[in-house]
């Protein structure tokens, strides 16, 4: 059920019982006695009251927009999904022992109380953070995406070793060495960052994923084992020489655009987009140095 535009909706009582419920857009919202069943709650742009105790199967909770809870938060003892996006709120986390996934975007939270919790996908971004010792703890975690950010220091990524899914992407990354520590990892992105050693990726045999795009790579041979690839976006940056993914025969995407290929090497460059012609999508475009620039 979608709820929009009803500045005095004061109770959802008079509603039909249903077990998911997204309001949008209102002024005035009490959670008084409705379907006890309820598993699923949406608020956007609202101000809400509530009693935890008329809701206590409730699983998923996102508050979103500038969204204001006149309650505890902490009192959704049993939630196990929230989302708590773009809210000018400072929301308290503790006591939220449930909880497995939690995403937070552009919202200010107390982080220092998600320590203690056993989460397998946290998701921190547009939130300014410098580093990323508030996951220090979190080893249980599977999937971690702390896009755009603020971050320079990614050393507590280490202790994650249960990794499948890592982004990273829009920070203000040079030093990715910790991240060969998070050898399950089958997706990795790292666009729009300040790299420009990739080594530490050498022993990641189980990456599908991978994205690069807009760094400052100009060596790709730590890719040269990486064989299970199947996507990969090295998109503008300072690559001379594609060789070392020559025979990566999984891949079915390749964004190689705006490369700076050595002209002694252009002949071989176009020979490797010749083998991948099986691809779904192949996007190029090179930069021959000497000649100018070339297409195809």
């Amino acid at each position: 059920m979608e709820i929009q535009n009803d500045n005095e909706l004061k109770s959802l009582s008079q509603f039909v019982p249903v077990n998911q419920i997204e309001i949008r857009n209102c002024e005035r919202i009490q959670l008084g006695t409705f379907n006890e069943n309820v598993k699923i709650l949406t608020f956007k742009n609202c101000k809400i009251q509530f009693d935890p105790e008329q809701i206590l199967k409730l699983e998923t909770l996102t508050l979103d927009s500038n969204t204001t809870v006149y309650n505890a938060l902490n009192m959704f003892t049993g939630v196990e999904h929230l989302e708590l996006k773009f809210n000018s709120t400072i929301f308290e986390l503790s006591g939220l022992n449930s909880l497995k996934t939690l995403i937070i975007q552009g919202n200010q939270c107390n982080l220092d109380n998600i320590k203690h919790l056993d989460l397998n996908k946290l998701q921190i971004s547009f939130n300014q953070l410098k580093n990323t010792q508030i996951v220090k703890s979190l080893h249980n975690l599977r999937i971690l995406q702390l896009n755009n950010n603020q971050i320079t220091d990614i050393t507590h990524v280490k202790y994650l070793t249960q990794l499948q899914h890592l982004d990273l992407s829009q920070n203000k990354l040079r030093d990715i060495s910790d991240i060969k520590y998070c050898l399950e990892l089958e997706e990795l992105f790292l666009y729009r960052n300040y790299i420009s050693d990739i080594q530490a990726l050498q022993n990641h045999r189980k990456l599908r994923k991978l994205h690069l795009e807009v760094n400052k790579i100009f060596d790709i041979k730590p890719l040269q084992k990486l064989i299970q690839l199947q996507v990969l976006n090295l998109y503008e940056n300072r690559i001379f020489d594609l060789q070392p993914i020559g025979n990566h025969y999984l891949l079915t995407v390749l964004d190689v655009e705006q490369l700076h290929i050595l002209y002694s090497k252009i002949n071989y460059f176009k020979q490797v987009l010749v083998n991948f012609s099986r691809f779904i999508s192949v996007k190029w475009w090179a930069k021959q140095r000497r000649l100018g620039q070339g297409r195809q």
